[in-house]
Formats: C-alpha cells, sequence, structure tokens
C-alpha cells in the first residue's frame, strides 16, 4: 500500500501505518524508517536552504530600498519607508511611496509596501500614492480581473503587495458586486474600476455597468449639490428675464429695439436651458440612468443660447440700433455665416459618440468663436474712435450729450467683453488649484454668477434711451430762421440723430 506522510508515526522507535478507515496498526521494516528518515532529513535541508534564500533576498530588497531612499535624498538608519522628503523649507513634502508611483516603477511600489509603507499618506497637495499611479500592469495574475480602486479602509481590508483594491473578482459569464465605504469622510471618495488582463489577449466584453449610492441617491459624490445651483441659477435667470420684459413693456416704443429684445432672448433661453438640465440632473439622481431626450434638448439649447450671445456681442460691437439703424450686407452674411457654421458644429458635437470626435467638433467651434471675438474688438475700438471724434467736433447740445452716453455704454461694454475673455481662463484655473474635487456646484455657480453680471451690465449700458448728462439741459440752441433757409434747419436738426458713419469694411 502506499504510504502518505500524514498517517506515518514513528514512536519509540517503533513505526506504524495507522489507516483512517479500519484504525488498525501495521508493522514497518527498517528500510521503510530508513527511507522515512532520510525524507525527513531532506526536507529539513531544503527548508533550511529555502530560508536562506528567503533571507538573502530579504537583504538583497533592503538594499534595493535603501538605495532608491539614497537616490531620492531621503536618509533613514532604521529603514523607515515612511519617512517624508520634505523641501522647500519644508513646504514641500512626498514619500517614498509616492516617488515610486510617480516613476512606474512598481517593482519598488511591491517592495516598500512589502516593508510597511502605507498607501493612505497624504503628500502636501492632497495626493495619495494611488492618485500618482497609472494603469498598473498587471503580471501576477491568472485570469481577467475586475478591480475598484482605490483602497480606503487598511484596517477593515488586509493590505497586499499588489495593486490596492476595495474589491475585486473573476470575470466569469456573469459578475455582479456589492461595495460598502465606511470612512470618517462618509465615503467620499473617487473610485476606478478597471478590467486587467495578464495575457494581454484582446477580449470582447458586453454588458452594463451600474453603481449605485445609498438612500436613493443616484449622483456622484461631485454633483449632489448640482440639481439645487442650476434650479437657484435658472431661477434668477428667469426671474431676471421677466422684469426685463416688464421694463421693456411699460416703456414707450420708441425706447425699445430689436436690441433689447435680442438681449431678453438670451437671457430666458439661458434659464430655460439650466431648468432642463437641472430636470436631467434630477432624472439621474433618482433612475440612475441618463435620460437621452432631455440631455440632447438643454444641450442643443445651450448652444442656441451660445450663438445668440455671440451675436448680441458683436452686433452691439458693430453699433446695430445704437449708433445705426441697419447693418450692411457684408456684415449680415458674417454674422449668418458664423451662427449657421457654430449651429451645425454643435450640433455634430452633442451627436458624437467619441472623445476624439467631440473634442474636434469642440475645438473648432471655439477657433470660430475666437474669430468672432477678434471682429468684435476691432469694430468695438472702431466704434469708441468715432464717438470721441464725434464728441469733440460736436457743439454742445442735448443731443450731442447722447453721445457721452453712448461712449460711456461702450467703454462699460469693452470692459464686459474683457471679462468674458479672462474668465474661462480664471475660473478654470480656480477649478484646479482651489475647488475641492466635491464641489462641483461651486464652479457651477461662479460661471453662472459671471455671466449674470455680464448680462446685467451690458442691460445697463445699453438701457432704453439714455438721457443726456444734466449739465447739457442748461444749453438752449438758439435758432433764428431765415427766408429760404428753413430747410437747412430742418435738416440740421434731423442730421443731429443721423446715423453713425459705416465702418471702414463695410
Amino acid at each position: 500500500m502506499s504510504l502518505s506522510i500524514d498517517t506515518f508515526h514513528q514512536r519509540g522507535g517503533r513505526c506504524k501505518i495507522v489507516e483512517s478507515e479500519e484504525g488498525e496498526a501495521l508493522q514497518c521494516s527498517a528500510d521503510q524508517v530508513a527511507r522515512w528518515e532520510a525524507k525527513q532529513k531532506q526536507e529539513r535541508s531544503m527548508q533550511h536552504q529555502k530560508g536562506r534564500v528567503q533571507q538573502s533576498h530579504l537583504w538583497k530588497a533592503r538594499a534595493q530600498v535603501d538605495k532608491f531612499l539614497q537616490h531620492h535624498g531621503i536618509h533613514s538608519d532604521s529603514y523607515d519607508v515612511n519617512v517624508a522628503k520634505k523641501s522647500f523649507g519644508g513646504l514641500y513634502r512626498t514619500y517614498p511611496l509616492h516617488l515610486a508611483a510617480k516613476e512606474g516603477d512598481w517593482h519598488m511600489v511591491r517592495l516598500l509596501l512589502h516593508f510597511g509603507a502605507d498607501p493612505l499618506q497624504v503628500d502636501s497637495c492632497g495626493r495619495t500614492p494611488h492618485d500618482c499611479m497609472g494603469l498598473l500592469e498587471w503580471r501576477d495574475a491568472d485570469d481577467n480581473l475586475v478591480i475598484l480602486t482605490p483602497l480606503n479602509d487598511k484596517a477593515a481590508r488586509p493590505l497586499n503587495s499588489f495593486l490596492v483594491s476595495a474589491w475585486r473578482s473573476n470575470l466569469r459569464e456573469h459578475l455582479q458586486g456589492t461595495f460598502r465605504a465606511e470612512e470618517a469622510t462618509g465615503g467620499r471618495n473617487r473610485y476606478n474600476v478597471v478590467i486587467m488582463s495578464a495575457t494581454k489577449s484582446p477580449l470582447d466584453i458586453r454588458g452594463k455597468l451600474t453603481l449605485e449610492n445609498p438612500n436613493g441617491q443616484q449622483l456622484s459624490i461631485q454633483d449632489v449639490y448640482v440639481p439645487k445651483t442650476l434650479l437657484v441659477a435658472a431661477n434668477i435667470y428667469l426671474m431676471t428675464a421677466v422684469f426685463t420684459a416688464l421694463g421693456l413693456i411699460t416703456r414707450p416704443r420708441s425706447g425699445r429695439n430689436a436690441l433689447h429684445c435680442l438681449a431678453l432672448t438670451v437671457i430666458f433661453l439661458r434659464g430655460v436651458s439650466l431648468l432642463l438640465r437641472w430636470l436631467d440632473y434630477r432624472i439621474i439622481a433618482t433612475t440612475g440612468v441618463e435620460s437621452s431626450a432631455v440631455d440632447i434638448t438643454w444641450k442643443l439649447l445651450s448652444k442656441v443660447q451660445n450663438i445668440l450671445e455671440l451675436m448680441s456681442f458683436l452686433l452691439i460691437s458693430l453699433g446695430w440700433k445704437v449708433l445705426r439703424s441697419s447693418l450692411d450686407v457684408s456684415e449680415i452674411r458674417f454674422a449668418v455665416a458664423v451662427s449657421i457654421i457654430s449651429f451645425y458644429l454643435g450640433v455634430f458635437q452633442v451627436a458624437c459618440t467619441t472623445q476624439a470626435t467631440c473634442s474636434g467638433y469642440q475645438l473648432s467651434r471655439y477657433i470660430l468663436h475666437s474669430l468672432c471675438f477678434l471682429v468684435v474688438i476691432v469694430a468695438m475700438n472702431f466704434n469708441l474712435q468715432k464717438l470721441a471724434s464725434a464728441i469733440s467736433e460736436a457743439p454742445a447740445t442735448v443731443e450731442s450729450g447722447k453721445l457721452y452716453r453712448k461712449l460711456s455704454a461702450y467703454y462699460i461694454f469693452r470692459w464686459v467683453f474683457l471679462g468674458f475673455i479672462i474668465a474661462p481662463t480664471v475660473e478654470l484655473f480656480l477649478k484646479v488649484t482651489v475647488v475641492p474635487w466635491d464641489a462641483q456646484w461651486l464652479y457651477i455657480a461662479i460661471q453662472e454668477l459671471r455671466t449674470w453680471v455680464i448680462y446685467a451690465l451690458l442691460i445697463y449700458a445699453f438701457r432704453m434711451t439714455p438721457a443726456s448728462p444734466r449739465v447739457f439741459e442748461l444749453t438752449r440752441e438758439v435758432v433764428t430762421p431765415r427766408e429760404g433757409e428753413g430747410g437747412n434747419d430742418a435738416n440740421s436738426e434731423a442730421g443731429s440723430e443721423e446715423d453713425m458713419p459705416a465702418p471702414p469694411w463695410a
């Protein structure tokens, strides 16, 4: 019969074989005892050799870690892999695990984790080693893995030398997992779902990924307060549109023009698009699924509103309904061409399905709007120069006093347009450096507040029939009619309200 190690015993120089089924002891020969002793001796020798190899590898690993620390200027006599590297007078602080993760040295990452490096340490920029990691090439797995990262609770989940993860599972026919985050911050963290293949073979994965939050709230952490912000901003825009419409209705018809109606349309569409965007977020928060119809509607409406906003800047800079009653054919063609091209690019951007295609349409639209911004700057400066020239040549009358109001309006418009161009860069800087990652609502609130202030300043600057400064009311134009010159006097009086000269490009 065959002998197994767990059933062979030796007691007091005697040997016996214990069978688990019958329980009877059988005598064994001296050769069997000798073979068993030789086998035990060989196993002890192998274990001793294995221990020496492991100790050698340990010392080699320690030497590599010590060399890594010395190379990065981290001096530690006690092999402390959690010691901080400080620079700039202690203002900048980082750790060995962060340095290894930034360099992509995954072997050193494993060694540092083996020697007790803390994966939850935060550097002076508030980043963990996981934030510094790219996609770790998984070479030690035997199957395709689905991994949820990062590791949030070190005490609840044991540390390992592989990619830190909060939950993992093999990818089979059907995969379903539940993950619960319990932290001092209430589980406010970002997670990445990573699918890794050890064989690097092409995978054909079909299915649906669903992430659900507790308490029926299906929005991501950074979007929890976004619906409330959008609703408040939409109400402010709609109320502003209502008050503007009431002001247009109550004023005489001669005091309002198409430019005021365009400004009212821009404000109203802004409020409606924000209201539809709020509805889209509410649907996602309730069902966890994005409504395609609502999403496409508010995006298209936002593109149309953006085009009307651009046209309002262009028409004001050209002096439409402020310095001139109509535009030339070339100016109308330019405005229509920019509007149509921008609308088509916006539709393609909404309908695209890949990130590369969407980025291409968005970049093309930005370039087109930048070209229009250059036209706005040139036309605005030309009208400012013409107004200044007309004021210097005009007599001190009530009608010439209105030119001062128009000049003041264009000065306000110049500063408002400058802020309109610079604001996105400043907002992006604040989003990257100041605004926390889980406060997306604050970034949206800053954007909408800036936009509302710009609209309010434009409405104030180009309000209906601006009055002349009171100093011009003290002047009185005395006209002595002469025979045969009545028509000239009438023409001179009407000439004060004539349109400004057309720009040279007209």
